[in-house]
């Protein structure tokens, strides 16, 4: 993760569906899955164009999406949101919360592991209309 970013590791009174202004709540398995910031641009249209924050996704979501760009890539297709909506669903986990699979019998991807969810609380460091390039509310 660059300069660009402070990562913060709440405490334990804190929550991670109420992180301190402008930081939004990730989970440590978000980033084990393969998140990076800033966010590969696909993921934040992706994100744009369902309108949920990234902080949203499911952390198995995120390797999941990152195997499908290299297949994706692999075959000379486009990652806009368009296609990647032609290959997966949406599905809601509970409240807030999403998951990516597989529609129809596209199972191409398969074995994500689960794992504990811990959070951190992440800012983007740098000053600017649009720092996370993408709608994060």
């Amino acid at each position: 993760m660059s300069d660009e970013f402070e990562v913060v590791i709440p405490g334990p009174e804190e929550r991670a569906h109420r992180p301190p202004r402008g930081f939004h709540s990730f989970y440590i398995n978000q980033l084990e899955m393969g998140l990076r910031f800033p966010l590969p641009r696909f993921i934040a249209e992706l994100c744009q164009h369902i309108r949920i924050s990234p902080s949203q996704l499911a952390p198995n979501s995120y390797s999941f999406l990152l195997s499908l760009a290299i297949l994706l890539r692999y075959n000379n297709l486009p990652l806009v949101p368009y296609v990647l909506i032609q290959l997966v669903k949406i599905k809601r986990l509970g409240p807030k919360k999403f998951y990516l699979s597989h529609k129809g019998d596209h199972a191409f991807i398969k074995g994500n592991p689960s794992s504990q969810n811990l959070p951190v609380k992440i800012k983007r460091a740098v000053r600017n209309r649009d720092p996370w390039k993408c709608d994060m509310s």
